[in-house]
Protein backbone atom coordinates (compact mmCIF):
# COMPACT_ATOMS: atom_id res chain seq x y z
CA UNK A 1 0.00 0.00 0.00
CA UNK A 2 1.35 3.43 -1.01
CA UNK A 3 0.12 6.75 0.42
CA UNK A 4 0.59 9.82 -1.79
CA UNK A 5 -0.09 13.35 -0.49
CA UNK A 6 0.68 12.97 3.20
CA UNK A 7 3.39 11.62 5.47
CA UNK A 8 1.99 9.07 7.92
CA UNK A 9 3.79 7.46 10.82
CA UNK A 10 1.79 4.31 10.16
CA UNK A 11 -1.57 2.92 9.10
CA UNK A 12 -2.69 3.05 12.73
CA UNK A 13 -2.12 6.85 13.01
CA UNK A 14 -5.48 8.47 13.84
CA UNK A 15 -6.87 11.51 12.02
CA UNK A 16 -10.37 12.63 11.08
CA UNK A 17 -10.75 11.30 7.55
CA UNK A 18 -13.29 11.31 4.78
CA UNK A 19 -12.78 8.82 1.97
CA UNK A 20 -14.13 8.64 -1.58
CA UNK A 21 -13.92 5.25 -3.27
CA UNK A 22 -14.45 4.35 -6.91
CA UNK A 23 -15.74 0.83 -7.54
CA UNK A 24 -16.53 0.18 -11.23
CA UNK A 25 -19.29 -2.36 -10.47
CA UNK A 26 -21.07 0.09 -8.15
CA UNK A 27 -22.61 2.16 -10.96
CA UNK A 28 -24.32 -0.91 -12.41
CA UNK A 29 -25.49 -2.04 -8.99
CA UNK A 30 -26.76 1.42 -8.01
CA UNK A 31 -27.52 3.37 -11.19
CA UNK A 32 -26.64 7.07 -10.75
CA UNK A 33 -29.58 8.54 -12.75
CA UNK A 34 -27.74 11.83 -13.16
CA UNK A 35 -28.17 12.12 -16.96
CA UNK A 36 -31.65 12.49 -18.43
CA UNK A 37 -32.82 12.21 -22.03
CA UNK A 38 -35.75 14.35 -23.20
CA UNK A 39 -37.83 13.93 -26.37
CA UNK A 40 -39.95 16.84 -27.58
CA UNK A 41 -42.94 15.77 -29.63
CA UNK A 42 -45.23 17.91 -31.82
CA UNK A 43 -48.44 16.36 -33.17
CA UNK A 44 -47.11 12.94 -32.33
CA UNK A 45 -43.88 13.51 -34.28
CA UNK A 46 -40.47 13.71 -32.49
CA UNK A 47 -38.93 17.10 -33.29
CA UNK A 48 -36.07 17.41 -30.84
CA UNK A 49 -34.00 15.26 -28.50
CA UNK A 50 -31.99 16.76 -25.66
CA UNK A 51 -29.82 15.47 -22.85
CA UNK A 52 -29.37 17.13 -19.48
CA UNK A 53 -27.33 16.25 -16.46
CA UNK A 54 -27.62 17.39 -12.87
CA UNK A 55 -24.83 17.63 -10.34
CA UNK A 56 -25.22 20.24 -7.66
CA UNK A 57 -22.83 21.71 -5.15
CA UNK A 58 -25.48 20.88 -2.60
CA UNK A 59 -24.87 17.34 -1.35
CA UNK A 60 -28.58 16.66 -0.93
CA UNK A 61 -29.15 15.89 -4.61
CA UNK A 62 -25.84 14.10 -5.14
CA UNK A 63 -26.45 11.77 -2.20
CA UNK A 64 -28.37 8.62 -3.13
CA UNK A 65 -28.25 7.01 0.32
CA UNK A 66 -26.55 7.84 3.60
CA UNK A 67 -26.50 5.30 6.42
CA UNK A 68 -24.93 5.79 9.84
CA UNK A 69 -23.62 2.34 10.74
CA UNK A 70 -22.43 3.60 14.14
CA UNK A 71 -22.30 7.00 15.91
CA UNK A 72 -19.02 7.91 14.18
CA UNK A 73 -19.22 6.34 10.69
CA UNK A 74 -21.50 6.93 7.71
CA UNK A 75 -21.58 4.86 4.52
CA UNK A 76 -22.74 7.10 1.66
CA UNK A 77 -23.66 6.38 -1.96
CA UNK A 78 -23.26 9.42 -4.24
CA UNK A 79 -23.69 10.25 -7.92
CA UNK A 80 -21.50 12.38 -10.16
CA UNK A 81 -21.12 13.38 -13.81
CA UNK A 82 -17.86 14.06 -15.61
CA UNK A 83 -18.07 16.40 -18.59
CA UNK A 84 -15.14 16.14 -20.99
CA UNK A 85 -14.59 18.32 -24.04
CA UNK A 86 -11.70 19.78 -26.00
CA UNK A 87 -11.24 21.79 -29.19
CA UNK A 88 -12.58 18.87 -31.23
CA UNK A 89 -16.33 18.85 -32.05
CA UNK A 90 -16.89 15.99 -29.62
CA UNK A 91 -17.76 15.78 -25.97
CA UNK A 92 -18.23 12.99 -23.48
CA UNK A 93 -20.52 12.69 -20.49
CA UNK A 94 -19.88 9.96 -17.96
CA UNK A 95 -22.11 9.37 -14.97
CA UNK A 96 -21.17 7.12 -12.13
CA UNK A 97 -21.96 6.19 -8.55
CA UNK A 98 -19.23 6.23 -5.94
CA UNK A 99 -18.84 5.36 -2.27
CA UNK A 100 -17.99 7.87 0.44
CA UNK A 101 -17.08 6.99 4.03
CA UNK A 102 -17.38 9.81 6.52
CA UNK A 103 -15.88 9.79 10.02
CA UNK A 104 -16.91 12.23 12.75
CA UNK A 105 -14.01 11.33 15.03
CA UNK A 106 -10.36 10.42 14.62
CA UNK A 107 -9.78 7.05 12.95
CA UNK A 108 -6.88 5.27 11.29
CA UNK A 109 -6.29 4.38 7.65
CA UNK A 110 -6.33 0.78 8.82
CA UNK A 111 -9.89 1.22 10.13
CA UNK A 112 -10.99 2.94 6.92
CA UNK A 113 -9.57 0.11 4.82
CA UNK A 114 -11.53 -2.35 6.93
CA UNK A 115 -14.74 -0.41 6.21
CA UNK A 116 -13.91 -0.31 2.49
CA UNK A 117 -13.19 -4.04 2.30
CA UNK A 118 -16.47 -4.81 4.07
CA UNK A 119 -18.37 -2.81 1.44
CA UNK A 120 -16.44 -4.55 -1.35
CA UNK A 121 -17.53 -7.88 0.14
CA UNK A 122 -21.14 -6.72 0.39
CA UNK A 123 -21.08 -5.67 -3.27
CA UNK A 124 -19.38 -8.94 -4.24
CA UNK A 125 -22.21 -10.92 -2.68
CA UNK A 126 -24.96 -8.78 -4.22
CA UNK A 127 -23.39 -8.84 -7.71
CA UNK A 128 -22.28 -12.50 -7.49
CA UNK A 129 -18.75 -11.57 -8.52
CA UNK A 130 -15.53 -10.62 -6.75
CA UNK A 131 -15.51 -6.81 -6.55
CA UNK A 132 -12.62 -4.49 -5.68
CA UNK A 133 -12.17 -0.73 -5.75
CA UNK A 134 -10.18 0.99 -8.49
CA UNK A 135 -9.34 4.19 -6.60
CA UNK A 136 -9.28 5.44 -2.98
CA UNK A 137 -8.89 9.11 -2.09
CA UNK A 138 -8.70 10.33 1.52
CA UNK A 139 -9.23 13.82 2.91
CA UNK A 140 -7.79 14.79 6.30
CA UNK A 141 -9.63 17.67 7.97
CA UNK A 142 -6.26 19.15 8.98
CA UNK A 143 -4.62 18.96 5.54
CA UNK A 144 -5.99 21.81 3.43
CA UNK A 145 -5.37 25.24 1.94
CA UNK A 146 -7.44 28.40 1.73
CA UNK A 147 -8.25 29.65 -1.77
CA UNK A 148 -10.40 32.72 -2.39
CA UNK A 149 -12.06 32.27 0.96
CA UNK A 150 -12.77 28.57 0.40
CA UNK A 151 -11.24 25.60 2.21
CA UNK A 152 -9.74 23.14 -0.26
CA UNK A 153 -8.83 19.81 1.29
CA UNK A 154 -5.75 18.10 -0.13
CA UNK A 155 -6.48 14.70 -1.73
CA UNK A 156 -4.47 11.82 -0.30
CA UNK A 157 -4.24 8.87 -2.67
CA UNK A 158 -4.07 5.26 -1.50
CA UNK A 159 -2.63 2.81 -4.00
CA UNK A 160 -2.87 -0.99 -3.79
CA UNK A 161 -0.15 -2.78 -5.71
CA UNK A 162 -1.82 -6.20 -5.68
CA UNK A 163 -2.23 -7.37 -9.28
CA UNK A 164 -5.17 -9.57 -8.32
CA UNK A 165 -7.14 -6.61 -6.94
CA UNK A 166 -6.40 -4.52 -10.03
CA UNK A 167 -7.49 -7.21 -12.50
CA UNK A 168 -10.75 -7.84 -10.63
CA UNK A 169 -11.44 -4.11 -10.27
CA UNK A 170 -11.44 -3.69 -14.05
CA UNK A 171 -13.71 -6.67 -14.79
CA UNK A 172 -16.95 -5.87 -16.58
CA UNK A 173 -19.93 -7.03 -14.50
CA UNK A 174 -23.44 -6.88 -15.97
CA UNK A 175 -26.51 -6.13 -13.84
CA UNK A 176 -28.51 -9.07 -15.21
CA UNK A 177 -26.07 -11.37 -13.39
CA UNK A 178 -26.69 -9.74 -10.00
CA UNK A 179 -28.33 -11.40 -7.04
CA UNK A 180 -29.99 -8.07 -6.26
CA UNK A 181 -29.46 -4.37 -6.99
CA UNK A 182 -29.83 -1.24 -4.89
CA UNK A 183 -33.19 -0.56 -6.53
CA UNK A 184 -34.61 -3.96 -5.53
CA UNK A 185 -33.62 -3.48 -1.85
CA UNK A 186 -33.96 0.30 -1.71
CA UNK A 187 -36.48 0.30 1.14
CA UNK A 188 -34.45 -2.18 3.22
CA UNK A 189 -30.97 -0.99 2.23
CA UNK A 190 -30.29 0.98 5.42
CA UNK A 191 -31.06 -1.98 7.67
CA UNK A 192 -29.19 -4.42 5.43
CA UNK A 193 -25.98 -2.40 5.37
CA UNK A 194 -26.15 -1.71 9.13
CA UNK A 195 -26.40 -5.42 9.85
CA UNK A 196 -23.65 -6.19 7.37
CA UNK A 197 -21.24 -3.95 9.28
CA UNK A 198 -22.41 -4.44 12.84
CA UNK A 199 -22.62 -8.23 12.76
CA UNK A 200 -19.15 -8.42 11.26
CA UNK A 201 -17.66 -10.74 13.87
CA UNK A 202 -20.63 -13.08 13.86
CA UNK A 203 -20.62 -13.72 10.11
CA UNK A 204 -16.97 -13.10 9.26
CA UNK A 205 -16.15 -16.74 8.39
CA UNK A 206 -19.43 -17.18 6.50
CA UNK A 207 -18.70 -14.06 4.51
CA UNK A 208 -15.17 -15.18 3.61
CA UNK A 209 -16.45 -18.60 2.50
CA UNK A 210 -19.12 -17.07 0.28
CA UNK A 211 -16.81 -14.45 -1.28
CA UNK A 212 -14.26 -17.16 -2.01
CA UNK A 213 -16.93 -19.18 -3.80
CA UNK A 214 -17.73 -16.24 -6.10
CA UNK A 215 -14.34 -16.23 -7.83
CA UNK A 216 -14.83 -16.99 -11.53
CA UNK A 217 -13.21 -20.26 -12.61
CA UNK A 218 -13.16 -22.39 -15.74
CA UNK A 219 -14.22 -25.44 -13.74
CA UNK A 220 -15.68 -25.90 -10.27
CA UNK A 221 -14.75 -28.82 -8.04
CA UNK A 222 -16.68 -30.51 -5.26
CA UNK A 223 -14.65 -28.39 -2.85
CA UNK A 224 -16.26 -25.24 -4.28
CA UNK A 225 -19.74 -26.65 -3.69
CA UNK A 226 -18.72 -27.76 -0.23
CA UNK A 227 -17.67 -24.19 0.62
CA UNK A 228 -21.10 -22.86 -0.43
CA UNK A 229 -23.08 -25.52 1.43
CA UNK A 230 -21.03 -25.10 4.60
CA UNK A 231 -21.60 -21.36 4.45
CA UNK A 232 -25.36 -21.85 3.96
CA UNK A 233 -25.49 -24.33 6.82
CA UNK A 234 -23.49 -21.93 9.01
CA UNK A 235 -25.91 -19.09 8.21
CA UNK A 236 -28.89 -21.27 9.11
CA UNK A 237 -27.43 -22.42 12.42
CA UNK A 238 -26.37 -18.90 13.41
CA UNK A 239 -29.34 -16.84 12.20
CA UNK A 240 -32.27 -19.27 11.92
CA UNK A 241 -31.98 -20.86 15.35
CA UNK A 242 -34.83 -21.69 17.74
CA UNK A 243 -34.80 -18.17 19.19
CA UNK A 244 -35.32 -16.67 15.73
CA UNK A 245 -38.12 -19.13 14.94
CA UNK A 246 -39.91 -18.22 18.16
CA UNK A 247 -39.59 -14.47 17.45
CA UNK A 248 -41.11 -15.02 13.98
CA UNK A 249 -43.87 -17.38 15.21
CA UNK A 250 -42.58 -20.34 13.20
CA UNK A 251 -43.57 -23.84 14.37
CA UNK A 252 -41.07 -26.52 15.32
CA UNK A 253 -37.36 -26.34 16.02
CA UNK A 254 -34.46 -25.50 13.74
CA UNK A 255 -33.17 -28.55 11.88
CA UNK A 256 -29.73 -30.12 11.95
CA UNK A 257 -30.25 -31.97 8.64
CA UNK A 258 -29.23 -30.51 5.30
CA UNK A 259 -32.43 -31.28 3.37
CA UNK A 260 -34.84 -29.28 5.60
CA UNK A 261 -32.21 -26.53 5.97
CA UNK A 262 -32.03 -26.03 2.19
CA UNK A 263 -35.79 -26.39 1.75
CA UNK A 264 -36.56 -23.76 4.41
CA UNK A 265 -34.02 -21.24 3.10
CA UNK A 266 -35.00 -21.67 -0.56
CA UNK A 267 -38.64 -21.12 0.41
CA UNK A 268 -37.84 -18.12 2.62
CA UNK A 269 -35.85 -16.33 -0.09
CA UNK A 270 -38.01 -17.35 -3.06
CA UNK A 271 -38.92 -13.70 -3.71
CA UNK A 272 -35.37 -13.08 -4.96
CA UNK A 273 -35.83 -13.13 -8.75
CA UNK A 274 -32.52 -14.78 -9.62
CA UNK A 275 -33.05 -17.46 -6.98
CA UNK A 276 -36.62 -18.16 -8.12
CA UNK A 277 -35.34 -18.97 -11.64
CA UNK A 278 -33.13 -21.79 -10.36
CA UNK A 279 -34.64 -25.26 -10.04
CA UNK A 280 -32.85 -26.83 -7.09
CA UNK A 281 -32.79 -30.62 -6.83
CA UNK A 282 -32.28 -30.84 -3.07
CA UNK A 283 -32.03 -34.65 -3.12
CA UNK A 284 -29.05 -34.54 -5.48
CA UNK A 285 -27.41 -31.69 -3.54
CA UNK A 286 -27.68 -33.66 -0.30
CA UNK A 287 -26.37 -36.83 -1.97
CA UNK A 288 -23.39 -35.07 -3.60
CA UNK A 289 -22.45 -33.05 -0.54
CA UNK A 290 -22.86 -36.09 1.69
CA UNK A 291 -20.14 -37.73 -0.38
CA UNK A 292 -17.88 -34.71 0.10
CA UNK A 293 -18.60 -34.27 3.80
CA UNK A 294 -20.39 -37.09 5.65
CA UNK A 295 -21.54 -34.62 8.33
CA UNK A 296 -23.77 -32.86 5.78
CA UNK A 297 -26.71 -35.24 5.28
Amino acid sequence: LFIIGKHCSGLEEKCQYRATILIPALSNWCYPNAIEEHNDVLNGIPIRKSISYHVQLNDEFNTIAKVSINPHTSIILKRNVIYESDIQPTLALRQYTYLEIEKTEASSIEELLSDIILFEQFLSLSTLGVVYNSEITLYDNKVYEQLFGHTIYTPIELIFLTADRKSHALMDIQSYDFLFTYQTVKEQYSEIIKKWYNENKDIEQLRLHLIKSLERQDTYSSVDFLIVIQAVEGFYRRFRNNKWRKEHNLPGKSSSDLYPILHELITEFSDIVLLSKIKFDIDIIVEVMGGCDPTLK
